[in-house]
């Protein structure tokens, strides 16, 4: 008897051999692998006994073979190839395609690597492992979808609470301005509105004293995960009422 190789749940052929015509048949192949079995109609090997020949002339020994069952080797479909910037971790998924699952069976990736990141930048994910009901029955193989490319793009950034800052009177207690960005720390400076020349139009980050007109500059610097912004709000420094 040769041995016979046969896939996961498929049919395995029995021939008839005649040897001549004083040898009566079939030839029957056996075997406990059993299609669909809970317990012996898994992948793996099993023995094959051969029977059922007869004859007045010849005595029959027979010899043992090995049915293989390999496990079914499945594809995967991958959920992004690009997402944004989120500051946070994100990851990409994959699932088996279900043309590749036999019915009743319940198959997902159990464990995967360079499947999840937060900075912007190219990864290669890659299917490490089957999980479900009869997972040991399926194989991830060596197939292109096993490994998939993706990219965590630049985000665009956004002052999330628009900057902000109340005037005073001279001699007051200076307000403080109000900011938040989507990403990134908001930094302020001040300078003069309408000033008169370049040097005094010069950002600082020393807030104002003196009674005049002033500009609030709001900035968070860019990064290679998210742009540069810049919002300028402008405001009053009150001259103080004096008393005679």
């Amino acid at each position: 008897v040769n041995s016979i190789v046969v896939g996961y749940k498929d049919e395995s052929g029995n021939d008839v051999t005649l040897i001549d015509g004083s040898v009566a048949g079939p030839l029957e192949y056996n075997t406990n692998y059993v299609k669909g079995n809970a317990v012996n109609g898994r992948a793996g090997t099993y023995v094959i006994t051969a029977s059922g020949l007869s004859s007045e002339t010849y005595e029959f020994i027979y010899e043992t073979a090995v049915l293989t069952v390999n496990k079914k080797e499945v594809s995967l479909a991958w959920s992004e190839d690009s997402l944004e910037y989120t500051g946070n971790e994100q990851a990409v998924t994959a699932t088996v395609n279900s043309s590749d699952i036999i019915n009743g069976d319940n198959i997902y990736i159990g464990t995967y690597e360079n499947d999840k990141a937060t900075e912007v930048g190219g990864y290669t994910a890659k299917a490490l492992s089957l999980s479900g009901t009869n997972a040991d029955n399926y194989t991830l193989g060596t197939g292109e979808s096993v490994s998939h490319e993706w990219h965590i793009t630049s985000a665009q950034n956004a002052f999330v609470i628009q900057p902000y800052i109340q005037g005073w009177i001279y001699g007051e207690e200076a307000s403080a301005p109000v900011a938040t960005a989507k990403f990134g720390e908001v930094k302020f400076t001040y300078k003069k509105n309408n000033a008169g020349g370049p040097e005094d139009n010069t950002p600082s980050q020393t807030v104002p004293s003196d009674a005049g007109e002033y500009v609030l500059v709001a900035t968070v610097e860019g990064t290679g995960s998210y742009n540069v912004l810049t919002e300028e709000v402008p405001f009053t420094i009150g001259r103080a009422r004096a008393i005679v």
